[in-house]
């Protein structure tokens, strides 16, 4: 039985693992935007203790997300080959 966006044979259709890539990609970038952010938020003097607490969530959320695609893509690699 074929699962959602696995084509005939088991095999995922090209497409999506562009998209997964392209996702992987995009929260990379917000990812190390935000730890950017953080990094100029804590140098700063007059910082936002629960600005920064926030701040440090989302990352950890990204990060969590970017992880867990990446394991997606990992599982999907002996399908394609």
């Amino acid at each position: 039985m074929d699962g959602p966006g696995v084509g005939p044979g088991g095999q995922r259709p090209k497409d999506t693992d562009m998209s997964l890539e392209a996702r992987v990609r995009e929260l990379d970038h917000r990812h190390q935007s935000l730890k950017t952010i953080i990094a100029r938020e804590e140098r700063s003097p007059s910082a936002d203790s629960l600005y920064l607490v926030e701040l440090k969530r989302k990352k950890l959320r990204l990060k969590e997300e970017l992880e867990r695609v990446r394991e997606s893509m990992r599982q999907a690699e002996p399908i394609l080959q």
